[in-house]
């Protein structure tokens, strides 16, 4: 009898991985039923925790959706990081990032929810966890701008001004992706994002501008 209880026993989780696995819960049900209607008894069901241990782990409902959305932001910023990283011409870094941020936000469009219920909630904030850490990552963004506009030079645009436009072109394909319906495939998109972004849609000797 002691034999078979062993067996069924489940191996001890680490405290890092039981909150790991509170926050993932927590996500799951924040996005799908949202903050207000979340219980922390239903979290830490979920989890397979007790009440006590989130609550060791976080101190209030509003801190444990915070730890939400910081670990999906951590995922972003990897899954781009690993993408800018993985090419060397600043043009493919560039389009290695936008079809990674892209898909992310496809593989994960639950997360899109989390923001949304941030702002609705969280209204005392001055700015949103996102936009926190999109303005943290900005001296990267404009440094590979400023590395596109010295392999391919052009006088009539800054790294800040191209940096500016391609957030604009980026955010707008996220959330379009969320509330249409899309055929092309992500990468068909991100590349004729790329051609347009570089090139324009108007054929030389066409321009009356």
């Amino acid at each position: 009898m002691t034999t078979e209880k062993a067996k069924l026993k489940r191996p001890q989780k680490s405290a890092e991985e039981r909150r790991h696995d509170i926050v993932a819960a927590a996500s799951e049900l924040f996005a799908e039923h949202g903050f207000q209607s979340t219980d922390t008894q239903t979290v830490a069901d979920k989890a397979g925790v007790g009440k006590g241990t989130l609550y060791r782990n976080f101190k209030s409902k509003e801190e444990l959706f915070k730890a939400t959305l910081d670990m999906h932001l951590d995922e972003l910023r990897a899954t781009v990081v690993r993408a800018r990283e993985s090419e060397q011409d600043p043009l493919e870094k560039l389009r290695a990032t936008w079809l990674a941020y892209i898909g992310f936000f496809e593989q994960n469009n639950n997360i899109i929810e989390l923001f949304i219920e941030e702002r609705l909630y969280f209204r005392d904030q001055e700015r949103s966890l996102y936009f926190t850490r999109l303005e943290r990552s900005r001296d990267e963004w404009r440094a590979l701008f400023e590395d596109i506009l010295r392999v391919y030079p052009n006088d009539e645009v800054t790294a800040s001004e191209l940096m500016d436009i391609s957030g604009q072109l980026v955010h707008g394909a996220v959330l379009l992706s969320q509330h249409t319906a899309i055929t092309q495939s992500t990468q068909q998109r991100v590349d004729l994002m790329m051609r347009i972004f570089m090139h324009g849609f108007i054929k030389p000797g066409q321009d009356n501008i």
